[in-house]
């Protein structure tokens, strides 16, 4: 599972004030990741995250990125995640969230 600061990381990437080999600051680091544990804190109150901030299942990771990337991007003067793109990676996660998981890890079929 991902730390914190491997999140942070990942949304700086995804808003794009990080080349994909670039690492953060600690100091741009800590800001990111001050943002995504408040945006986390008040959904998961909200019962829309299910999860904890460090085991984010793999299929939300990416509307996680794009959704706290809302969030975090005018710390950093840049506008690449709008707020329907923001939107929609909350509705995406809200039916993830929805969802019905198989516990099995083997695809189970039909015959």
């Amino acid at each position: 599972m991902p730390t914190t600061t491997e999140l942070a990381t990942s949304i700086m990437k995804r808003i794009g004030v990080l080349d994909p080999r670039e690492n953060p600051s600690a100091n741009d680091a800590a800001d990111v990741i001050a943002v995504m544990n408040s945006v986390y804190e008040t959904e998961k109150e909200l019962g829309r995250f299910n999860w904890t901030l460090t085991s984010i299942p793999t299929r939300y990771r990416e509307w996680f990125y794009t959704y706290v990337g809302f969030f975090v991007q005018p710390r950093f003067g840049v506008q690449t995640v709008t707020a329907d793109d923001a939107m929609f990676a909350m509705r995406k996660m809200s039916a993830l969230n929805e969802q019905k998981q198989d516990p099995r890890s083997s695809p189970v079929t039909d015959y």
